[in-house]
């Protein structure tokens, strides 16, 4: 881009000389060219950055069943970005790349696409924190992260302490048809004890998304009052 931009200068340089003017309409035309050149290469950057963003979320099986019509949308964004990209490898040449009206308006119209499914994904994140406030506590990345590994309860672990105050991590039990919440582990061994044991073991049953899904909750919720009355 530093380059194309020295271009435009000398480019505008030349515009404003006397001598121009014989050489005036093939000026222009570079110009011209140039200015395609700048717009597609700024088009195709904000379109390499949102995809790169939404392609690791879009590829976890969860979030494609939340949000199918997103899911689509990023899918055809996806298989034009790798058309492209696979073209640009074979024949990698600016001015054969990006000096094209059509490519512009292609890059254009998959942006408003990528805008669109990461408005919807404010949104999708937004009904998850009304209905679990304490989602607010984490970041946007965080939260999708949880999402998608939300059917493996191991892959939360990292995420307990911003969610719930002083746990650190919960102790599990596994065997081959179940698994159980027994307790959970202080983040801070000198005011309450490093692990607290729940009374009643807390079951996750087949289909359960924990911390995100409501039936969990209420039984980790139970497990953790008993925990402080024992």
């Amino acid at each position: 881009m530093t380059t194309i931009d020295d271009h435009q200068v000398s480019i505008q340089t030349m515009l404003g000389t006397r001598f121009v003017h014989n050489i005036r309409e093939q000026v222009e035309s570079w110009e011209r060219r140039l200015t395609l050149i700048a717009q597609t290469i700024d088009e195709w950057l904000s379109c390499q950055r949102t995809w790169m963003y939404l392609e690791n979320i879009f590829n976890a099986p969860d979030i494609q069943k939340q949000l199918p019509q997103e899911a689509s949308k990023f899918h055809n964004v996806d298989r034009f970005w790798r058309e492209i990209m696979n073209r640009t490898r074979k024949a990698p040449i600016v001015q054969n790349c990006c000096n094209s009206e059509d490519l512009l308006a292609q890059f254009e119209s998959n942006n408003v696409k990528l805008n669109e499914i990461l408005k919807s994904l404010e949104q999708y994140l937004e009904t998850k924190r009304i209905a679990f406030p304490r989602f607010f506590f984490i970041s946007n990345d965080e939260l999708l992260k949880i999402l998608s590994q939300s059917r493996n309860p191991t892959n939360i672990q990292g995420h307990l302490i911003k969610c719930f105050d002083n746990i650190n991590r919960i102790n599990f039990q596994e065997d081959e048809f179940t698994l159980q919440i027994l307790g959970m582990h202080s983040a801070d061994p000198e005011s309450m004890a490093e692990y607290v044991g729940f009374s009643q073991s807390v079951e996750i049953f087949p289909g359960d998304k924990v911390l995100t899904n409501l039936p969990f909750y209420s039984r980790w919720r139970t497990g953790c009052r008993r925990s402080r009355t024992k």
